[in-house]
């Protein structure tokens, strides 16, 4: 019996540690809720300036990105990481929270994703102008802001807002990295996912298998009572 009760720490041990991995995401939120990605409703060029077609590119999909973008992008996800109070990266957050009357402690990014150009007849380092963009995503339920990336700088996209449907509506003057800032507080239901599934389909199988031993490893101890 004591070996089994060694055997049900450990292990819990073990899960607990995973756990923590999952969790500890810096100015990100993850949950076992594994939400979609944002969805691109459409992205059309303010001015007719570009002719091409607007893409958004989570970050589960940033191997399809050029070199350089993809440099931009993990770059800005870094920032994000390693900031747990995103107010460090946008000061500005801290008048959102006021306006709000929230604390800017509980906000973190529910969704980074990337946009740029495809089959523009413009020549290339041509300026793309600016697009409006509409795009939907799971977590704009609890949406207080949208964050901008540019040249290794993080600002906040000001005229940015949820329309009547509950979509993202903002203008992309720049291309590049986005973030979806949300309020993460805990009298709220059901908090955002970021990045891949696959920390938790690892912690599940882990589960699964730790409780698929423990009843085999209890079944061999009874058996040689």
């Amino acid at each position: 019996m004591k070996k089994t009760m060694v055997f049900v720490m450990t292990l819990m041990l073990v899960l607990s540690l995973g756990a923590t991995g999952v969790f500890a995401a810096g100015g990100f939120v993850k949950s076992p809720s594994l939400n979609p990605a944002p969805e691109l409703i459409h992205g059309i060029s303010k001015d007719g300036q570009c002719d091409g077609t607007f893409v958004i590119t989570p970050y589960d999909e940033r191997d399809t990105l050029s070199d350089d973008e993809l440099k931009e992008f993990e770059e800005s996800y870094d920032d994000v990481k390693e900031n747990e109070d995103l107010s460090k990266l946008v000061s500005e957050l801290n008048d959102v929270a006021k306006d709000k009357n929230l604390d800017v402690t509980e906000f973190a990014v529910s969704d980074l994703f990337h946009t740029h150009v495809e089959n523009c007849s413009h020549e290339e380092g041509k300026e793309h102008g600016t697009f409006d963009v509409t795009l939907k995503a799971d977590t704009l339920n609890k949406y207080v802001g949208l964050l901008r990336y540019s040249d290794g700088e993080w600002s906040l996209v000001k005229e940015a807002i949820i329309n009547k449907d509950g979509h993202l509506v903002f203008e992309a003057a720049k291309l590049g990295s986005y973030a979806i800032v949300v309020n993460t507080d805990a009298s709220l239901i059901t908090p955002p996912v970021t990045g891949d599934a696959f920390p938790w389909i690892a912690l599940a199988l882990v589960a699964m298998i730790a409780v698929t031993a423990v009843v085999v490893f209890s079944f061999k101890e009874k058996e040689k009572a």
